[in-house]
């Protein structure tokens, strides 16, 4: 099995409900892009992993991340997890990214 692509779909997400956590800190957000990154197969197989900064996840996948997992076994997911930490060597990825590829958008 072999990752064939790597997509990322941009969704409008809501705010979050009314809340502070306390004086001076910001609590709730206003409404965000969001994203639902899939990691496909040749297999027919899909991982998904959900996340609010869809936006940036997106950026990400189509400028560093797509073309490095292209071929790659989806299952190896320590090696996923290398393979973003070199390319993190180019530009620091923010630190979510590297779950989301690795832990809840591998298969």
């Amino acid at each position: 099995m072999r990752i064939t692509d790597v997509t990322v779909e941009l969704v409008d997400l809501p705010a979050q409900p009314l809340f502070r956590w306390r004086n001076g800190l910001p609590g709730s957000e206003d409404s965000v892009t969001g994203g639902i990154l899939r990691v496909h197969t040749d297999d027919g197989l899909e991982g998904e992993a959900h996340t609010r900064r869809g936006l940036i996840v997106a950026d990400l996948v189509q400028r560093r991340i797509r073309a490095d997992l292209l071929g790659r076994d989806p299952l190896a997911r320590e090696l996923l997890w290398h393979r973003l930490w070199e390319l993190d060597r180019i530009e620091e990825f923010p630190i979510y990214v590297f779950g989301l590829v690795q832990g809840r958008g591998g298969l």
